[in-house]
């Protein structure tokens, strides 16, 4: 029969000393420690005959005098003190484990190990845990706690029924320490909130879809036409006004929307006051969230950048619209960053959204730490899973956005930078008579220049002689722009449609996934703003039109 033995450590952190990246997040120590001692440390001490670790800091427990001792055996029978610390919960679970594998005084569960008597003396002399054949009795309290975070925060696709009607022995716990390592966490829900993307969202950025697919055709028909001038009976109902006057409003609501959605974003994700974190009670519904918040902000813009690029294109060029791209995709920029995982924002907040588990002392419970990855064949393939449904492209990959903003941007600056130069030429008639004589001055050079290099053409090839025109140089490099910008509209219509197709399988994924047991065909008063958002766009329209 093999030995057991036990060996003491200073604190966690010796054991698990750094934080980990999970899908883009840095997630702190103090969350994997709990994820361990919650989820993974049973099987830990059963498949490994490594020494068990006890830490020292653990199991600490303050009198009515006020005085802080440890003593394991009065920490882990209480669910309070329990479920207070990672510490604590990992001596409890450790000890409990220990105890059913080593114990030999036991008429009908022998354990098949032996424990160091030497190691097991010394370590109850610093924790005070009493007679380890003796100390099970955690389970009590570990396994409803189990049951009643998974009920709480999601549902329980397993029977856990039958680990809280029978005590833990050695035929069990190896299927006890499987469950909570495995299908414990990839049954979890994604817990996404409504009232971040509900379905009346998600049908609102639908509506912005369509209405942006209208307006662009129809600006870019209407600017057509009036070059060829063919648009005198739209005009004379109005339709080609109703465009003009309502397009530049559409971009503004565009802006608002997606601006506002944004900045509640970076203020609930980026945050250290639980800000908009009311419905958000678990790790994994924090990364669920804040990815599909990611994805509806860069899906939306592309609508944005599409008016844009029309009214740029229909040389209608204007600061005050574009600053509505430049705002959307710094705010885009930022929503995008790597982010930390603040503990002491989140972990009081999570605390709080567990204060009726009283079977974990009013603490959070270990479905909270589902979602960090600690197996790769379970949470985080589970979540990876999810994750193709969360807005895959846009969530994280928002680079397209980044350069047709600053294409957009390019594009007015060199517009604004010749329409200047166009006005000293021809209205400030003192600048412009100077600017007249160097242009002079630089045209008698580059016809002498001609001269000389005619004179010579025998010294280059015949390609250089056959001279293009200045005209024809201008005119090819114009139709280059407009190719490059038809493209880059053709590029951003795509973007678009990507977007709806992304949102149409969110929309699908959403019954199943949502928080808690909340029925999406109630829409809060929240979706129904976001719907209604646009309607002020269709009857301005059509109050034109008519």
């Amino acid at each position: 029969m093999a030995n057991r033995s036990i060996t003491l450590v200073s604190n966690l952190d010796t054991i698990i000393p750094y934080g980990r990246q999970v899908l883009g997040y840095t997630v702190p120590r103090i969350w994997l420690q709990w994820e361990r001692a919650y989820l993974t440390q049973i099987a830990e001490i059963f498949n490994n005959t490594a020494p068990a670790q006890l830490i020292e800091n653990g199991c600490n427990v303050t009198d009515s005098s006020g005085h802080t001792f440890r003593d394991c055996y009065k920490a882990c029978g209480n669910a309070t003190t329990m479920f207070e610390s990672p510490a604590t919960l990992w001596n409890c679970v450790t000890l409990a484990t220990l105890s059913i594998l080593t114990r030999q005084s036991h008429s009908t569960d022998k354990g098949k190990y032996y424990i160091n008597s030497t190691q097991a003396a010394d370590a109850n002399s610093s924790l005070n845990f009493g007679d380890l054949e003796q100390f099970d009795f955690p389970f009590g309290k570990y396994r409803p706690c189990a049951a009643d975070s998974c009920t709480a925060f999601g549902r329980c696709d397993f029977n856990f029924s039958q680990f809280l009607a029978i005590p833990i022995n050695n035929s069990r716990i190896p299927e006890l320490a499987s469950m909570m390592e495995g299908n414990y966490c990839t049954t979890a829900q994604a817990g996404i909130d409504l009232d971040i993307a509900g379905p009346g969202i998600i049908i609102a950025y639908f509506i912005q879809f369509g209405l942006v697919f209208f307006f662009a055709v129809s600006f870019t028909l209407i600017t057509k036409w009036m070059e060829i001038d063919g648009s005198q009976l739209c005009s004379h109902y109005g339709f080609s006004e109703a465009i003009r006057s309502s397009i530049t409003d559409l971009q503004e609501t565009q802006a608002s929307y997606l601006v506002t959605i944004a900045s509640a974003a970076i203020a609930t994700f980026f945050g250290t006051k639980g800000t908009g974190l009311a419905n958000i009670s678990t790790i994994l519904s924090w990364m669920t969230n804040d990815t599909i918040l990611k994805g509806v902000v860069a899906a939306g813009s592309y609508p944005l950048l599409l008016i844009q690029l029309v009214l740029h294109a229909g040389k209608s060029r204007t600061w005050y619209t574009l600053l509505f791209v430049v705002v959307n995709a710094i705010l885009v920029f930022v929503m995008h960053l790597p982010k930390d995982m603040d503990d002491k924002s989140l972990l009081p907040h999570f605390q709080q959204a567990a204060v009726d588990l009283k079977s974990c002392g009013n603490n959070a419970g270990p479905r909270t730490f589902c979602g960090l990855g600690h197996d790769a064949a379970n949470t985080t393939g589970h979540l990876a899973k999810t994750h193709d449904y969360l807005f895959k492209i846009n969530s994280r990959f928002p680079h397209a956005i980044y350069a047709i903003s600053a294409i957009l941007v390019v594009d007015w600056a060199a517009h604004t930078i010749y329409d200047g130069y166009v006005y000293l030429c021809t209205e400030m008639k003192p600048v412009s008579t100077r600017i007249r004589s160097i242009f002079a001055s630089l045209q008698s050079a580059s016809q002498a220049i001609q001269y000389a290099l005619s004179r010579f053409s025998y010294l280059v090839p015949y390609w250089i002689e056959s001279q293009v025109s200045i005209r024809d140089v201008l005119s090819a490099l114009k139709t280059a722009y407009r190719v490059f910008w038809a493209f880059l509209e053709l590029v951003t219509f795509g973007m678009c449609l990507l977007a709806i197709v992304e949102a149409k399988r969110f929309l699908v994924f959403l019954p199943k996934n949502s928080d808690g047991d909340t029925d999406i065909t109630k829409w809060p008063f929240g979706q129904l703003v976001s719907v209604a958002v646009w309607f002020p766009i269709v009857l301005k329209f059509l109050y034109l039109l008519v």
